[in-house]
C-alpha cells in the first residue's frame, strides 16, 4: 500500500487546529514560525520543533501548496492539511456550494437536481455527503463535484455514504478532508466540515433548510466570509424551508433559476480584484496584494462599487451580497 511522510509540525496543526489558527503556515517554515511565536502556547511552539514525521496512507496538500485552494487558505484557521481521493483538479474550476436539508421535500429534490445539473456546466458543485439534499446535489452534478467529509478519508464509510462516495470516485469527482485519515465522525467535526464548505466556494446556494439546520450553519459562515449566499425561497408556512426565508431576511439573494447564480459568477470570474476580496480587506491589504498604486486601486475599487460587486464598511472593501445589513464580525 502506498504511504506519504507528513512533516511533522504539519501532525501538530492537525492536532490543534480546531482551538488554534495555523495560516502563518502558508510560508516557509522558519518564517511561519516566527509569526506562530505571537499567538502560539510555548507547548505547541516547542511540539511544531520536535514532532517527528508521520506515514500517512492518503495524499494531501497543505496551507503551503500551489494546488490548495486560495479562497479557502484565507480564512481564519483554515485548515492546515486537506487530505484527498479522486480528482484534485476539481479543484481548479469555479465552485458553488449547494446545500440543505436531509429530510427535503420532493419540491426540494426537484429543484436540487435541476440546479445541479445545470450549475455543473460551468461549476463545480461542493456539498457535505448527507443524506438529502447533499447526496442529490452530488450525484445530479457528476462528474463536477466535491464532497467534504465529516471524518478521516482512512475510515469506511457507512450506510448511504457508501453509496455516495463511492459513485463520486467512480465517476471523477473529489473527496476531501481536513482530518486526520482515522479520525472518527463526531458531532464537532461536522460542524468543522461546514465551515470549510463556506470557505472553499465562490457562492452557496441553500435549496431548503429548516430554522436548526447544519446548512445554515455553512451559510451563516459563508456570509461572514463574504461568499455570495444565495436561497431557494418558499411558502412562509412551510416548516422545512424556514432557515432560508430567514436567510433571505439577513441579506442572502433570491434564486429563482439557476442562471441567477452563473450570470454572477461569470461576470466575477474575470475581475481579479474580486478574488482578492475573499473576506473584508483594507485598501492597504489590497495595496499588498496588489501591483496597482493607490489612486489605480481605488479608482477599480469604485467602480466595483458603482457596479454594485463591493461596498465599503469603515475600513473594509466587501464583495457585495446586496446585503441590507452591515458584514457579520470575523
Amino acid at each position: 500500500m502506498t504511504t506519504y511522510t507528513l512533516p511533522g509540525y504539519w501532525t501538530i496543526a492537525l492536532k490543534y487546529c480546531a482551538r488554534y489558527n495555523f495560516n502563518a503556515l502558508r510560508y516557509p517554515f522558519p518564517l511561519a514560525l516566527d509569526k506562530l511565536r505571537k499567538n502560539l502556547p510555548q507547548k505547541i511552539i516547542q511540539q511544531l520543533l520536535q514532532a517527528k514525521e508521520e506515514q500517512v496512507s492518503l495524499p494531501f496538500i497543505t496551507l503551503q501548496d500551489e494546488r490548495y485552494p486560495k479562497s479557502l487558505q484565507h480564512i481564519p484557521c483554515a485548515p492546515p492539511v486537506l487530505f484527498y481521493k479522486g480528482n484534485i483538479d476539481c479543484l481548479i474550476s469555479h465552485q458553488i456550494a449547494i446545500v440543505g436539508t436531509r429530510k427535503c421535500s420532493t419540491m426540494a429534490k426537484a429543484i436540487t437536481a435541476e440546479f445541479a445539473s445545470t450549475l455543473s456546466n460551468q461549476a463545480t458543485i461542493v456539498s457535505g455527503l448527507a443524506y438529502g439534499v447533499d447526496q442529490i446535489a452530488h450525484s445530479h452534478s457528476l462528474p463536477n463535484t466535491i464532497g467534504v467529509c465529516g471524518q478521516g478519508l482512512g475510515l469506511p464509510f457507512q450506510g448511504y455514504r457508501n453509496k455516495i462516495t463511492s459513485e463520486i470516485l467512480n465517476n471523477g469527482g473529489l473527496l476531501l478532508s481536513e482530518f486526520h485519515p482515522q479520525q472518527p465522525p463526531k458531532k464537532w467535526t461536522y460542524v468543522q466540515r461546514n465551515r470549510t464548505i463556506a470557505g472553499l466556494v465562490n457562492s452557496l446556494l441553500v435549496t431548503e433548510a429548516p430554522l436548526r439546520s447544519g446548512a445554515l450553519i455553512s451559510a451563516i459562515n459563508a456570509l461572514n466570509f463574504g461568499r455570495e449566499v444565495y436561497v431557494v425561497p418558499c411558502h412562509p408556512y412551510h416548516k422545512q424551508g424556514l432557515g432560508g426565508l430567514k436567510l433571505l431576511c439577513d441579506g442572502a439573494l433570491f434564486a429563482l433559476h439557476p442562471s441567477d447564480i452563473l450570470a454572477t459568477a461569470v461576470q466575477q470570474q474575470d475581475i481579479p480584484l474580486l478574488q482578492d476580496l475573499d473576506r473584508p480587506r483594507t485598501t492597504e491589504e489590497l495595496l499588498q496584494q496588489s501591483s496597482k498604486d493607490v489612486s489605480e486601486l481605488l479608482q477599480q475599487l469604485l467602480q466595483l462599487q458603482a457596479q454594485g460587486f463591493v461596498y465599503q464598511n469603515g475600513p473594509y472593501w466587501i464583495s457585495t451580497r446586496k446585503s441590507k445589513h452591515p458584514p457579520r464580525n470575523i
